[in-house]
């Protein structure tokens, strides 16, 4: 939070506009969001609302002008205020105070502290003080808009209600997770401030994800005992996943399978998935599956509330894109689309952008497998539809299935690397679908110079279609991308890149190979 007063020349903000100088508050709120340039888009009227909102209903705000009051009365040289966080065997006792008054106040140096345990507030330190992400105050001080009475928010002693008829968990109480799903719930125009917030919601919940790992990472630092990490210290598990330094061998800090997202759990889903391969021989379909965010589902809900964007609610985005996949996975398991399915394996993934999407693999039973291009073309399509006879599909495959353009008419697109698109469109033209030996068919695409649609102000034909099912176009109105590989050799290829995890960046680590947490 840092020091409650600005460091000399510098101005005022964060925590120290409730203390600093508070007369001419409203100027310096304005002047901290201003980056010292006239904003004429800043209304004070608004500002001055603000404050005089937290100054009558948030129980956080008083404290700190409280603290004010002692100041402005130079009664303090030397002010540093901290709220001690609850223990878990405390009584109500020792909850944080709701009235005008300080919750602790330590003179002098503070020491050696539990930073896991306290809010720390120094006067004029020059640095930045954490606190606790299990404090019930962490969220309503970093986020007081979205919580304008200083709402308590999760605890480690938090009780299940007594009107729960869920399934609760052995231990008895609410765990981070559910508190968090708990809070993003619509309950009523006058309990959605939290989902009003726009992209502040949006910082909410990164902030509230990051929160939640950082609490699993801790436990599992703390309980290396129990995950059986002496398994993981062999040569010979060394060895076979290229470790050839012999300083790595026998790592402290052990990253378990049971960690979402890590690279022994993503091994794990890698070896699943081949030892279904093994049983049911190669997968016949590989199908891609993107959410639409102009589904009707969507757009009615975002209808019901003015001003707010696809993008301020990924919570619903996520949800119905959910609802989408389940009836598509139960839709094809039915028959109807592939015939009868004898295993699938899927997995969803967030693009940049943060639409969900998904990839499947899917076996069918002998009898429906492809073996002939005739097998093929009835259920899979790369040319576009005739436009009088099917118009509806003939929108979709316009909007959703039209991959770029790129290549020599526009070297700007950017699936482009080298000079050459990495999708490998456009495609040859072809009169029927050929097996390829080592990947997938070359679908029929027929030349066609009567059909084609223009995408950004440039004509695009068959050349350009990504492969697809009508079927299914027609049922969900979203991109579907759907492949044989029913004849593929590339089948560690398919199972390595629906198991490759989320996107990621590259930046520079300290190096300590013991610690994979």
């Amino acid at each position: 939070m840092g020091s409650l007063l600005p460091l000399e020349g510098e101005c005022p903000k964060f925590a120290q506009l409730y203390i600093y100088d508070t007369h001419n508050e409203t100027m310096n709120r304005l002047n901290a969001v201003n980056c010292k340039q006239k904003n004429e888009k800043l209304d004070e009227d608004i500002v001055q609302g603000l404050i005089t909102m937290f100054d009558e209903s948030n129980e956080l705000v008083k404290l700190f002008r409280t603290a004010r009051d002692k100041f402005e009365k130079d009664c303090l040289t030397s002010l540093k205020l901290r709220l001690l966080g609850r223990q878990a065997d405390d009584t109500k006792q020792y909850e944080q105070p709701t009235c005008d008054e300080i919750g602790g106040l330590v003179v002098g140096d503070i020491g050696l502290f539990d930073s896991n345990r306290d809010i720390v507030i120094e006067l004029k330190a020059g640095e930045l003080k954490r606190i606790t992400k299990l404090n019930p105050k962490f969220m309503s001080l970093q986020y007081p808009i979205l919580f304008p009475y200083g709402e308590d928010g999760y605890k480690p002693d938090l009780k299940w209600s007594n009107d729960y008829k869920g399934h609760e968990p052995k231990r008895g109480r609410v765990p981070m997770r559910a508190f968090i799903a708990y809070q993003i719930q619509e309950r009523g125009p006058l309990l959605d401030t939290l989902l009003k917030g726009g992209r502040l919601f949006q910082q909410f919940l990164v902030d509230s994800y990051a929160t939640l790992e950082e609490d699993r990472l801790d436990y599992i630092r703390k309980n290396q005992t129990n995950l059986r990490s002496e398994i993981y210290k062999g040569i010979y598990d060394a060895i076979s996943k290229g470790d050839s330094d012999a300083n790595n061998v026998g790592q402290k800090v052990i990253l378990p399978s049971s960690y979402t997202g890590s690279t022994r759990y993503m091994l794990n889903n890698y070896q699943d998935a081949m030892a279904i391969c093994r049983n049911y021989g190669n997968p016949d379909l590989f199908i891609t599956f993107t959410c639409n965010v102009k589904w009707p589902e969507i757009v009615r809900e975002l209808d019901k509330k003015p001003g707010y964007k696809g993008e301020d609610r990924p919570d619903l985005i996520s949800r119905v894109f959910k609802m989408k996949l389940n009836d598509m996975i139960s839709y094809i398991k039915s028959g109807k689309v592939f015939g009868e399915v004898e295993a699938e394996i899927c997995t969803i993934e967030f693009q940049k952008r943060g639409l969900p999407h998904c990839h499947m693999l899917v076996w069918l039973k002998e009898g429906y497998k492809c073996f002939s291009a005739v097998d093929i073309d009835s259920i899979i399509s790369a040319e576009l539809p005739d436009k009088d006879v099917d118009p509806m599909l003939y929108d979709i495959v316009n909007q959703f299935m039209i991959h770029g353009p790129c290549g020599e008419i526009n070297r700007n697109s950017p699936c482009m690397r080298g000079g050459v698109c990495s999708k490998s469109f456009p495609k040859q033209y072809k009169s029927e679908s050929v097996f390829e030996k080592n990947g997938f068919p070359t679908y029929r695409r027929r030349e066609d110079p009567i059909k084609f649609v223009l995408k950004n102000g440039i004509k695009v034909d068959n050349s350009f279609v990504v492969p697809y099912n009508s079927e299914l176009l027609l049922r969900y109105n979203a991109h579907i991308n759907v492949e044989s590989c029913c004849q593929s050799m590339l089948i560690k290829y398919l199972f390595k890149y629906i198991n490759k995890g989320s996107d990621r960046a590259r930046v520079v680590f300290q190096d300590k190979p013991e610690d994979e947490i």
